[in-house]
């Protein structure tokens, strides 16, 4: 009695029941079958529990009618003490579905497979005494649905969902079985960390109070939730010597036992977690939810900041609502549309199609790192990755984003320079010269910068970031000029800014011994500036760096346009390309101008001097990039263009990276070779 008083004490934690409702409506769109599927991996269960299961698969609307189509499929794990076909009422199914395709979410199959046990639930787990439920799951399972139906047989068209014992189920397999799944969503799991020796464990604080007493007898698969403590002993501490319930107890007298507590300990996904990081990078999507009154919820928000400080790429919400009271409602309108966009509806093996007009639509799959970066790369990639998925992380602050500030700070203390706030042609400067002093062969030369930011803000973050490890590592003085820009002041406004610091700078310097320079909008600019110089009759530089950009843009083509808008963007700015730049700065201007687009200008191009273009494979501006460099080129410019594998926009700005301190060099070195007054 004192054990079914302990276990019924941990109902409330481990999950809500499921009530089964009414038989499922009648449905003129899908239909849901009730097959039964043989478990190689369960036979052999020392509780004897039968190794063919009972499972239901919804089938969509379409499938009985469009018979060559393949489907993705979301295999969905029910919750404690409740069965499949309880859920497949409560989740309100075939409708549920019918009206979320309706609603234009995919046609996807899904399969709810039975998980009650003697125990009234597997928990998902491996273990001699209830089976191998995990290889069941990922195996067997997905071998017989494959088999049996029309389904893209990829892990990229599978995924994992489950809610309570179902959402531990979804973590505890999609850790460790990543070839088998491509996204997971978790709803409300429960058993995250369930350690016999936590005194803030209701169902734990329960059962030591009671005495700990181990159940007796085989187990009653009628108990329902008095069987949860036993049902978590037959997974995670089985023992074949201890007949007839075949597991360890973990409480003695009162006491813990602290070898069987530790078992349990490393079942729990939140002792798990740090060691399958590397596979839960690997799916193409993964969400956690629960309730703000679930008794679960605090586990489940540590099992996001777990995954939040292990990089791994995953969303999470809380919503109003307890365990179990809104599981159909958020079934039909997250979980659905979450498998819909995150699931691969094509094969991803030899499935790409060609248009008439030479477009290419590709398969849903995952770009893995590239094995080309430094360490210090690939972790910065994954940093920037999940970052830029933060907005708070990109309004400025006086001027610099907090994504990037951090990176400020380390290029103070990495390359020490003097800095004078001053006026230059009357606009608004920052002096930089390095605290080394000016290389012998640079005092007759100056840099100038103009700063990234969309003509709409980042100085002085931008400018700082561009000038600083240049006028260290080259040892020269640079002047980053504070430019006017949108949304106070639009074109040409920065280009008469630029032209009136030069035409200071010629003042003291001849022309081939300036250089221009600028990452971004500051890139673009640069471009610009050299076709403002030719049509004022300003001389022009000796060399110019447009760095992170191109030369603008040709007519009706976007500013990051071009294959890299589709294949870069996603990978180096972890976003899908959207609708066309619309930058306020540009609001008056015609971007057919040289002034604007010097690439659209042959004759314009033929004039410029000697020009370095820095890129990454995953960057934006790519493509912008590489047409430049070929206009360049074309023009009978010396053009030079180097692409670093894996960087995205703007990388260079953190100056820890190797990748970062290659560009801070070759800009260095480039103008060195390139200006005069040696």
């Amino acid at each position: 009695m004192r054990h079914r008083l302990a276990a019924l004490a941990a109902a409330a934690v481990l999950a809500a029941v499921l009530l089964p409702g009414s038989a499922p409506a009648q449905s003129t769109g899908g239909t849901v079958e009730r097959i039964r599927v043989h478990g190689p991996s369960l036979e052999g269960n020392l509780a004897g529990d039968d190794a063919t299961r009972d499972v239901f698969v919804y089938l969509p609307p379409s499938y009985r009618r469009e018979t060559a189509r393949r489907y993705p499929v979301v295999y969905f794990l029910h919750g404690y003490a409740a069965t499949a076909e309880s859920y497949v009422r409560s989740l309100d199914l075939p409708l549920a579905a019918d009206r979320a395709i309706a609603a234009g979410v995919r046609e996807t199959i899904i399969v709810l497979p039975d998980a009650f046990t003697s125990y009234s639930g597997s928990l998902y787990s491996s273990s001699a005494t209830i089976g191998d439920w995990e290889t069941f799951v990922a195996t067997d399972l997905v071998a017989h649905i494959d088999d049996r139906y029309r389904t893209l047989a990829q892990r990229e068209s599978r995924g994992l969902a489950g809610h309570s014992m179902g959402g531990y189920g979804t973590m505890r397999i999609g850790m460790k079985r990543a070839d088998a799944f491509g996204a997971l969503y978790a709803m409300s799991s429960c058993c995250l960390l369930l350690d016999p020796a936590r005194a803030t464990d209701p169902a734990m604080r329960a059962a030591r109070a009671g005495g700990g007493e181990r159940p007796r007898g085989p187990p009653d698969p009628a108990a329902g939730f008095a069987n949860a403590l036993a049902a978590q002993a037959a997974a995670w501490a089985p023992n074949p010597d201890a007949p007839p319930q075949f597991f360890d107890w973990p409480f003695e007298n009162g006491a813990v036992v602290p070898a069987v507590a530790a078992k349990w300990l490393a079942n729990a996904p939140l002792v798990m977690v740090d060691q399958y990081a590397a596979s839960l990078r690997r799916y193409g999507a993964i969400a956690l939810d629960v309730g703000d009154a679930d008794p679960l919820r605090a586990d489940n928000v540590d099992l996001d900041a777990a995954l939040t400080r292990l990089r791994v790429p995953h969303t999470f919400e809380q919503y109003e609502g307890d365990h179990g009271n809104r599981v159909r409602e958020r079934f039909a309108a997250k979980v659905l549309p979450f498998f819909s966009q995150s699931l691969a509806t094509a094969s991803a093996r030899g499935a790409v199609s060609i248009g008439a007009d030479g477009s290419v639509t590709i398969p849903a799959q995952t770009v893995p790192m590239t094995p080309y970066l430094s360490d210090e790369g690939k972790q910065y990639l994954i940093e920037h990755l999940h970052g830029v998925q933060r907005p708070e992380l990109l309004v400025q602050d006086s001027g610099v984003p907090p994504l990037i500030a951090g990176y400020l700070d380390r290029q103070r203390v990495l390359y020490p320079r003097r800095r004078n706030d001053t006026r230059i042609g009357g606009v608004h400067v920052y002096d930089y010269t390095p605290a080394s002093g000016i290389a012998p062969e640079n005092r007759r030369r100056v840099l100038v910068n103009l700063h990234g930011g969309g003509f709409s803000g980042c100085w002085p973050g931008c400018a700082e970031l561009e000038s600083i490890p240049v006028a260290s590592v080259g040892r020269i003085r640079v002047v980053s000029v504070d430019y006017r820009q949108a949304p106070e002041h639009v074109h040409p406004a920065a280009s008469e800014d630029v032209a009136a610091v030069y035409r200071e700078l010629l003042k003291t310097y001849r022309p081939e011994n300036i250089g221009l320079f600028g990452c971004s909008a500051g890139g673009m600019l640069t471009a610009m500036s050299v076709a403002w110089f030719q049509q004022h009759d300003l001389p022009p530089p000796g060399a110019v760096g447009v760095l992170c950009s191109g030369a603008g843009t040709p007519p009706g083509v976007d500013f990051f346009g071009g294959d890299a808008a589709y294949a870069a963007m996603p990978t180096g700015e972890a976003r899908m390309r959207g609708a066309d730049a619309q930058w306020a700065y540009f609001a008056r201007a015609d971007m057919s101008d040289a002034l604007v687009a010097p690439i659209a200008h042959a004759r314009v191009l033929a004039g410029f001097p000697p020009t370095l273009l820095v890129s990454g494979t995953r960057a934006a501006e790519l493509s912008s990039a590489a047409y430049t460099h070929t206009q360049l080129v074309k023009a009978g410019v010396d053009a030079r263009l180097h692409v670093w594998e894996g960087m995205f926009h703007g990388f260079f700005y953190n100056p820890d990276v190797p990748e970062s301190q290659e560009v801070y060099r070759v800009i260095a070195d480039f103008f060195a070779r390139n200006l005069g007054g040696r």
